[in-house]
């Protein structure tokens, strides 16, 4: 199992300029990289005579040598390993690319947030922080103060990152621990009872509402601080508005609208963490939840066809946007991600269930009817009377949906494969 580490480094004036040189160089040589690329494959389409053979279509060259020329002698003084590293963040991004996992990788510009990677032969840990130089020559490497909080092995790569003047460390090491994976997990626990599965309903007005009744919603403080910096926000915009575009005080006030948008983030950030950890606490063996299209649910609305009179209709995008922004600011994609390897971690598994009607259906009496539904907190059946808060009985529904998803025949696969299976949800528990 891998963990992850990041820390706050503190380097004097002329160890920030030398780690300023090498983000930039690293830059510059990716970016290059990534240019050349796009030339080769523009050759390939538009060639007459085109003799690359097919299985060498993708290949990468990684050399860099080539850069390091007159008009640029600056790349000769930084070493080697960090020129080489830029070719292989843009190789990364490529392959990236090419299997589909992420856009088409672009030239990147100077910005308030870059990084570094530094492999082994420029850094060493040792106990009074961290050394950065060439390790064949120990005595010329330069210790940048660390403020290491929690343990952790030595790293092999490391990134450093330099956000709004402020410098970080990060990286991943292997640990001693073996970690079973989630269709194992599930394996495992296939034949638990209901009351040992922990469902989560997931919202806009609660973020998660667990079917043992408990709320996780953001502290008092954690909103009056959210209200405070989109206050502070709007106001700073509002002043920028108003200066001179690349006159000194807007400068000045661009960076503290990032230093906002910064705090705000790590705000949320910590939040989120200490949430899915509580959650992975509570769970007894397993952890059911709704299988909600984010993508689809945050997209903008499409407009409505034209009048004869030349004017579009009202499609409602204004108030869409505005439920948008509050559900992507929460981040509920990213705590299922963060839930899931925090259960896996203590052994216990997560499950995702169909989430239509389960905010019709009647945990009780299975009744569904858009009737059932008389407000956004509230739940009464028409059929048996059963009254309860709306996300608590979302929750009972996908407790027993993702009981009988677990008790079902056959192999229990992966997530996805559980995702995937048709047919209704039976009404009735199968025998034990």
């Amino acid at each position: 199992m891998r963990d992850g580490r990041r820390f706050r480094i503190y380097p004097n004036q002329e160890q920030a300029r030398m780690l300023s040189q090498w983000i930039g160089c690293q830059r510059v040589i990716q970016g290059a990289k990534i240019d050349e690329v796009d030339y080769q494959q523009w050759l390939r389409r538009h060639a007459v005579f085109n003799n690359v053979p097919v299985e060498g279509k993708w290949a990468f060259d990684q050399a860099y040598s080539h850069f390091k020329t007159e008009l640029n002698p600056w790349l000769g003084d930084v070493p080697s390993q960090i020129l080489r590293n830029g070719t292989y963040r843009a190789k990364a991004a490529f392959q990236r690319y090419w299997s589909g996992l992420g856009g088409k990788p672009k030239r990147r510009h100077k910005s308030n947030t870059e990084s570094v990677i530094v492999t082994s032969e420029l850094f060493q840990f040792r106990d009074d922080g961290l050394y950065l130089g060439s390790t064949r020559t120990p005595q010329k490497m330069q210790r940048v103060r660390l403020n290491a909080h929690r343990k952790f092995d030595r790293p092999k790569m490391i990134a450093i990152v330099r956000e709004l003047g402020q410098w970080f460390v990060s990286f991943s090491f292997a640990d001693n621990e073996t970690v079973l994976s989630n269709d194992e997990l599930l394996a495992i626990h296939a034949q638990v009872n209901e009351e040992e599965i922990l469902a989560l309903d997931r919202g806009v007005v609660h973020p998660f509402y667990d079917s043992e009744g408990r709320v996780y919603d953001p502290s008092d403080i954690v909103h009056e601080r959210i209200c405070q910096y989109d206050a502070r926000r709007v106001s700073l915009q509002r002043k920028m508005a108003g200066q001179k575009k690349g006159s000194k005080r807007r400068n000045d006030t661009k960076k503290k609208l990032a230093r906002v948008y910064q705090q705000k983030r790590r705000l949320i950030g910590d939040w989120r963490h200490k949430t899915t950890h509580a959650i992975a606490k509570n769970a007894p063996k397993v952890a059911a939840l709704e299988n909600l299209n984010l993508a689809g649910m945050t997209r903008a609305p499409k407009p409505k066809e034209q009048t004869p009179c030349g004017v579009f209709p009202k499609n409602g995008r204004a108030a869409k946007a505005g439920l948008n922004r509050v559900m992507l600011q929460m981040g509920l994609g990213i705590m299922a991600n963060q839930l899931l390897y925090k259960l896996n971690r203590q052994g216990k598994a997560l499950v995702l269930v169909p989430a239509h009607h389960s905010s019709q259906e009647c945990s009780r009496c299975e009744h569904t009817s858009e009737d059932n539904r008389t407000s956004q907190a509230e739940f009464y059946c028409q059929a048996c009377g059963f009254t309860a808060n709306a996300d608590y009985n979302a929750s009972l529904v996908q407790r027993r949906r993702a009981w009988h998803i677990l008790r079902s025949d056959g192999p229990i696969g992966s997530m996805e494969t559980l995702n995937a299976r048709e047919g209704p949800i039976p009404s009735e528990k199968p025998p034990a």
